[in-house]
Order: structure tokens, then sequence, then C-alpha cells
């Protein structure tokens, strides 16, 4: 979420009432006028309640060159915020990385570095910033520098930048990328979207990369039900229900048996929010833009499940076991 336009507030409201959503606010370098006082106060107020500041950074594509003086001023206001409430920060460079990093130097160190977002940079530049704790996150454009950046410092991004883009063919290019480096070792699936998480799901199968897989937690509300199983072996989950059916009707996955990829699950019966009485009875559904915002549309109000940390915490940390011992066995 970046403070460019007045309509992005509702968004940010929407985005309060959707399981697994986190927020981060930031002056884009879209954004930046050179009259951002007001801007950067909001700014101030809002952070405190996001996960992250961003994004933020350097943009001097000829479009946003000539406030490149405005971008920079910005840009270390922002980061001395982002230092102050301990806050991880989205970059967005393009054209100007040896001025981004210099401003970065200059600043820091930062308590939570953050990552940079859709590189295309070499592989020296993402070291330099890999130097100063910064992630490297691959997004829909090419980087031929993805064989040289450890896997370990590698994300994927699984949006797009404008309505109407082709997720599962961005999330099978990056993957196909990263599997020519030999860099992918085993990758950890969290996607939300059904559709970029079965493209991801079936290129990681196909180009050999150990993957593991995060279904439904929505409505759960016992960490102690979570599991691990073979996605083909799931029970109960709705998600790995529909995981498996788009999966073999799209992507040629085994209509019965074992699927290669491991699943973390919950075997509980979810539990169904309860309506609140202010509501009149429109809480809790989808929330996605309709009319005209064709990239957005669903073809109907689904039911929104709530989600407990205490549920979403104990599915990363199976994940993140079920990484570790396929990284040793590969050693």
């Amino acid at each position: 979420m970046n403070i460019i336009r007045a309509h992005d507030r509702p968004l940010d409201r929407r985005a309060l009432t959707q399981p697994g959503v986190l927020r981060a606010f930031g002056l884009h370098p879209w954004a930046v006028t050179g009259q951002d006082a007001a801007a950067l106060a909001a700014l101030e107020r809002l952070l405190p309640e996001a996960a992250a500041l961003g994004e933020t950074g350097l943009d001097a594509s000829p479009r946003f060159k000539r406030t490149l003086d405005s971008q920079r001023a910005a840009f270390a206001a922002q980061l001395t915020l982002a230092k102050r409430f301990h806050k991880p920060t989205v970059l967005h460079v393009v054209g100007a990385h040896k001025e981004a990093l210099g401003i970065l130097r200059r600043e820091g160190p930062f308590p939570r570095a953050g990552l940079v977002h859709g590189f295309t940079g070499n592989a020296a530049t993402a070291g330099a910033y890999r130097d100063l704790g910064f992630l490297i996150s691959l997004g829909h454009r090419r980087c031929d520098a993805v064989a040289e950046i450890p896997g370990e410092s590698l994300l994927v991004e699984s949006d797009a930048d404008r309505p109407g883009r082709d997720l599962p063919t961005i999330a099978r290019t990056i993957a196909e990328a990263i599997a020519r480096s030999g860099v992918g070792r085993i990758s950890i699936d969290a996607i939300d979207s059904v559709t970029a998480k079965c493209g991801l799901l079936a290129r990681c199968r196909a180009a050999g990369i150990p993957v593991v897989t995060s279904t439904g937690s929505g409505g759960r509300l016992d960490p102690t039900k979570v599991r691990t199983a073979d996605l083909g072996a799931t029970q109960v989950d709705p998600l790995a229900r529909d995981l498996r059916r788009i999966l073999r009707q799209k992507y040629g996955f085994p209509a019965t048996g074992n699927f290669g990829i491991t699943a973390v699950y919950s075997d509980e019966f979810p539990t169904k929010p309860m309506e609140l009485g202010y509501d009149n009875g429109k809480g809790f559904r989808c929330v996605c833009p309709q009319g005209g915002e064709s990239g957005f549309t669903c073809e109907s109000r689904n039911l929104i499940m709530g989600t407990a940390g205490f549920v979403t915490g104990a599915f990363g940390f199976a994940a993140a076991g079920v990484a570790v011992r396929t990284l040793l066995k590969s050693a």
C-alpha cells in the first residue's frame, strides 16, 4: 500500500478484512512532488500499524527523472522513519541503483533491512544490496543475474503490476530462471491466489525444484491439527482439494496417487465466522473491486475466513521443518 492517490485509502480499509494481508505504507517515487511534507507526516502516523515501509526509493526513468532531487530527499526521510520504527523497507529503484546504494550506506545501518522489489540489476548490484542486509525480489521482468544470487537471498513475487496480467506465466518464468540458475534448492509456497499457486507448483514440479506448499489456515483455531502430507493425499482442506482439481485438469497431474509435493495443511474442520450485528449481513465477504475492474472481479462474493496468528505460525514452522529436512537430505 503506497501513499499515491486519495482513493488508495478505501483499498486499505478493504485490506483490513482480508486474512494474511500485511500492509506497507510509503511515499512511492512516482508520487513525489517536492511538496511532500503532508504525505511524510501521514506516513509517520500510519507506520506504527504497518508491517513495512514501502515502496520507497529512486526512479530515474525518463517519466520521473525530473523529480529526482525531491525523490532523494523523500527517500532519505523515509529511511529515517524505517529506522525509527524498526520497519523493513520495500525498495523501488529504477536506473539509479548506484545512487540508491549510496543513500542506503549513508543512512544505515538498519535494524531491519527489507527487500529490493522487482530487481533487474546485475550480480554486483545484487551483492551490494545483500551486503546491506536486503533480499532480492524477482518480479515479472527478466533478471539475468539470478544464477549468481544465493538462493537464501531470493524472493519470488506472485503479483503483477496491473490488472489482467497472466500470473501463472509470471510465476512460471521466475521458476524457470531459478531452475536454470541452480540456486533454487527448495521453494516454500505461501501464495494466496489459487491461479498463481497452481502455476508455480506445476512449474517447480516440471523443473525438478523441491517445493512445499501451505494450504488453508482460515477458520482454524487448533495449531496441533497442522499436518504435512503429499498434496495428493491431504484430507479435510478445501483449498488443497481445489489445487488438486486444477493441477489435474490444467497441468496433467496424476488422477490418483501422490503429486510429489509436500503440503502443510490442517485436518481441523473450519469454523465459520460469526456475523456481527452492525454488519447487516454484509460482513466477511469478498472485497475485490467489482464493476469495471475486469482484472479483479469475482464470480460471486465468497466468504472470508478469519485467521489466528498462532495457527498461521504453526503452518510456517511446519513448512520450515519440511524445507530443512529436504535440504539436509540433498546435502
